[in-house]
C-alpha cells in the first residue's frame, strides 16, 4: 500500500495490517490488481500493481471516438473484530488511453504485379521448378509482395502476419463435394477447416511471415476445387491481416487496408489432348493416356512427354484414372454431359490399364501411366463422342477433368 495511503487514514503499516484485509474480490472495474510485496530487504509496504491489457484499452475505446477511461476499485475491508470501529477502505485507480489514428499502407508499397488491379488480392504458389528447394513446396514469404519486402506501415515499431477473423465460421467447399467450417487459432497464426467432428489444418504462419500450405486431406481438397485461372471468380481464399503494434508499450497500431485476400492457386490443370479413339478396330482402339490428356501448371506452363518432362516428377503425378461407369456421351443426339454411356449401348466398351507410377521416372514415356482402350462389340457406328471423368492423383492431392474425346466412325463406313 502506498504510505500516503497509510498517512491519510493515520496510521502505519502495521497498524493498517492489524485492522485491515484485502477484500474477496479485492477489487472491480478494469484490467487485473494484484497485491505486490515490496521488494525491499524490510516490507513496510504492499503494493498494489494494476495491468491492463491491449483489449482493455481497446474496450475502452470502443465506448468513445477520442479518449476512453479505465478505472479499477480496490477495496480492504476491517477483519473481525474492528467492523464497529472502522469503514471500508477504497482506493480508486484510473487512467485514459488515448486513441491511435490509423495508417495506411501506400498503395505504391504493393507491387503492382504481385497484386490484382484494385491491390485486394494477391495468389500464393508453390515454388517455381528449379529454384529454391526443388521439392513442389508450398511456402510463400508474405513480405515478398510488398517493395522492399516489407509493408510500410509509418508509426509501426513491430508487424506480424495473421489470419484475419473475416475467415471464422466461412463455408467452403472441397473438390469432394464436402462443405467445410473454417476457424483460426487463438494465436490468429494457423486457418483449419473442419467436416462434422474432424478438423484439420490448412494453413500456418510463421513469426516471419512465411504462409505454409498444410498437406492434410482437407487442406488438398479445398486447394483443386477451381484452376488458378478461375481467380478471383473461384478457388480457395483465406483473409490475411497485417497487425501492427506501436510504441514501448506496444499499442496496436490500426491499419485501414491491412486485410486482403490470399488465393492458393492450384498447382496443375488437366484438360483434354490430342487422342482419339477409331471405331471397329481389332483388339479395339487403344490410346497412351498421356495422348488423351494436355497438362499445365500454375503458369499456364505446358509440360508433356517432350516438353518439361520432368514436371510429371516434381508434382509427383503418380496415378491417372478414368471414372468409366460415369462416362458420357452425345451418342443418338444425347446430352454429352449428362447421357451415360451404359444407358445407351452395352456393346461400346472402355477399358483402362495403369497402377500407380512409383517412383516416376524423370522423362515419363507415353504409356507410363498407362493406356485406354474402346471396344465396339456390336454393329458399325457413326462419329460421335465421349466424355471421360479423368482423375489425377499428385503430390497436393486431386484434379478432377471431364475430357471429351472424339470416336471416328467405323473403317470403311
Amino acid at each position: 500500500m502506498n504510505v500516503k495511503v497509510y498517512n491519510k487514514l493515520g496510521m502505519d503499516y502495521k497498524m493498517f495490517k492489524t485492522i485491515y484485509e484485502a477484500a474477496n474480490p479485492l477489487y472491480t472495474g478494469d484490467g487485473v490488481v494484484t497485491e505486490v510485496a515490496d521488494a525491499g530487504e524490510v516490507t513496510q509496504t504492499d503494493l498494489l500493481k494494476w495491468t491492463i491489457s491491449q483489449a482493455d484499452m481497446k474496450l475502452a475505446l470502443a465506448k468513445t471516438s477520442d479518449v476512453g477511461s479505465l478505472k479499477a476499485v480496490v477495496t480492504y475491508k476491517p477483519k473481525a473484530g474492528y467492523e464497529d470501529s472502522y469503514s471500508d477502505v477504497t482506493i480508486t485507480l484510473s487512467t485514459k488511453v488515448n486513441a491511435i489514428a490509423a495508417v495506411t499502407i501506400p498503395a505504391s508499397n504493393k507491387i503492382a504485379e504481385y497484386w490484382d488491379a484494385n491491390k485486394t488480392y494477391v495468389r500464393l504458389n508453390v515454388v517455381v521448378p528449379g529454384t529454391l528447394t526443388d521439392d513442389c513446396a508450398f511456402a510463400v514469404d508474405l513480405d515478398n509482395t510488398f517493395e522492399g519486402n516489407k509493408p510500410i506501415i509509418t508509426g509501426a515499431t513491430a508487424y506480424k502476419y495473421i489470419f484475419a477473423s473475416k475467415n471464422v465460421n466461412r463455408k467452403e467447399k472441397g473438390l469432394s463435394g464436402t462443405e467445410y467450417t473454417l476457424s483460426v487459432g487463438d494465436d490468429g497464426l494457423t486457418l483449419k477447416a473442419t467436416a462434422g467432428a474432424a478438423t484439420q489444418n490448412v494453413a500456418v504462419i510463421d513469426a516471419d511471415g512465411v504462409v505454409t500450405y498444410q498437406n492434410t486431406d482437407f487442406a488438398k481438397d479445398l486447394l483443386n476445387i477451381a484452376s488458378h485461372n478461375s481467380v478471383p471468380s473461384a478457388g480457395f481464399y483465406a483473409w490475411i491481416n497485417i497487425k501492427a503494434t506501436t510504441g514501448e508499450c506496444a499499442l496496436e497500431l490500426p491499419i485501414t487496408n491491412g486485410e486482403y485476400m490470399a488465393y492458393f492457386l492450384r498447382p496443375i490443370d488437366v484438360i483434354a489432348g490430342e487422342g482419339k479413339f477409331q471405331d471397329a478396330v481389332d483388339n479395339g482402339s487403344t490410346v497412351n493416356m498421356l495422348d488423351l490428356l494436355s497438362f499445365s501448371d500454375w503458369r499456364n506452363q505446358a509440360f508433356s512427354t517432350t516438353v518439361k518432362a520432368n514436371y510429371f516428377g516434381y508434382y509427383g503425378i503418380e496415378l491417372i484414372t478414368v471414372d468409366i461407369p460415369n462416362i458420357t456421351t452425345d451418342l443418338n443426339g444425347n446430352d454429352i454431359n449428362s447421357k451415360k454411356l451404359s444407358e445407351v449401348t452395352s456393346q461400346l466398351v472402355i477399358t483402362q490399364t495403369g497402377t500407380t507410377v512409383n517412383p516416376i521416372p524423370a522423362a515419363p514415356a507415353k504409356d507410363t501411366y498407362g493406356t485406354v482402350t474402346y471396344t465396339n462389340n456390336g454393329n458399325a457406328v457413326g462419329a460421335f463422342n465421349l466424355r471421360l471423368p479423368v482423375t489425377v492423383t499428385y503430390k497436393w492431392g486431386t484434379v478432377k477433368s471431364y475430357v471429351i474425346i472424339p470416336v471416328e466412325k467405323t473403317l470403311g463406313n
